[in-house]
């Protein structure tokens, strides 16, 4: 709706306009999609695993070709397009909806057309919620300052470990090193995309497609502790003792993507952070942003076994 047709609107309602100079402070706007649906919804773990794929690559397209970082990566921004069953009611049976396409792809292929082509309904992972993105120059650093700069944004589980620090922190930790970016870094996103698979591979019942309660006792708990940011740093500790622990309280059907995504990254982001954190003692800023040249789209891609080929093909 035009700007001039909400201050008409409130004109002809009950409710008292605002002033004439200032309607243009709000520009009300619809966006008509599809339905889109909670990481938990996913089919299976294949599927999973194919949107996952999806949104991290999307991720880094939008940053390396767009020039946007997100910089808030966590679970509820994270949705899943499921092409026809994301146009039907959440309450509808997902047999009935299988059985349906069926007999709807058998009837295709008995025409007698030769141009149809029946294709299976392809998953897509959509990154919402840019309200705190950061655009970036060609140096890689934010054209304007931000919000994120070192404040807490998003939900605390996901968030990067050096992120999660109080202001006071913080300023001592500028003092202490005033050479390194105090900017939201890429990194620190793909961090995020790590705790999200943690998280699911302990919460997520694909097979009721519910988001479950974290065990108890669960050493996911700690990830939550915002009284001391101390405690939830030392908790994303990605070592062989943290991931112990966490490994007591994945659900069974996620097993196979534990030893094939989750350690693999967990290694690598222990090594990367490791190489960080000396280097912000050293100064050495690259090293800093990079962790080492370890934390980058190419090698988390390595690590859960996907090539650039892979989805470059996509359409």
């Amino acid at each position: 709706m035009p700007k001039c047709e909400v201050y008409n609107a409130l004109k002809k309602s009950d409710r008292q306009p605002p002033p004439s100079n200032r309607s243009n402070d709000r520009e009300l706007r619809a966006i008509a999609m599809y339905r889109y649906r909670n990481l938990w919804k996913a089919a299976d773990i294949e599927e999973f695993k194919r949107a996952f794929i999806y949104g991290v690559n999307c991720h880094f397209r939008a940053f390396q070709t767009g020039r946007v970082l997100h910089c808030n990566i966590v679970e509820n921004n994270l949705i899943i397009y499921q092409h026809v069953r994301a146009d039907r009611n959440e309450e509808e049976n997902v047999t009935e909806y299988e059985d349906n396409a069926s007999r709807r792809k058998a009837s295709l292929l008995m025409t007698e057309s030769k141009s149809v082509e029946v294709n299976e309904p392809r998953v897509r992972r959509v990154l919402t919620d840019f309200d705190v993105a950061v655009l970036l120059g060609p140096d890689g650093k934010p054209t304007v300052s931000s919000i994120c700069d070192h404040h807490i944004t998003g939900t605390i589980p996901f968030m990067a470990r050096h992120l999660l620090r109080t202001p006071e922190e913080r300023e001592l930790q500028r003092s202490m090193y005033p050479i390194m970016p105090t900017y939201h870094l890429y990194r620190y996103d793909l961090e995020s995309f790590l705790y999200i698979l943690i998280w699911a591979a302990t919460c997520y019942d694909l097979t009721t497609h519910k988001r479950l309660q974290m065990p108890k006792d669960s050493h996911l708990e700690e990830w939550s502790n915002i009284k001391s940011m101390k405690k939830t740093r030392q908790a994303k500790q990605l070592g062989h003792g943290l991931l112990a622990d966490l490994e007591q309280d994945i659900r069974p059907e996620w097993n196979g993507l534990w030893k094939e995504w989750i350690q693999p990254l967990c290694f690598l982001f222990h090594d990367g952070l490791l190489c960080s954190d000396v280097a912000e003692k050293q100064g050495n800023i690259d090293d800093f942003i990079t962790g080492g040249g370890l934390l980058t789209f190419d090698n988390f891609m390595k690590k859960i076994q996907v090539s650039s080929s892979d989805f470059n093909s996509e359409k």
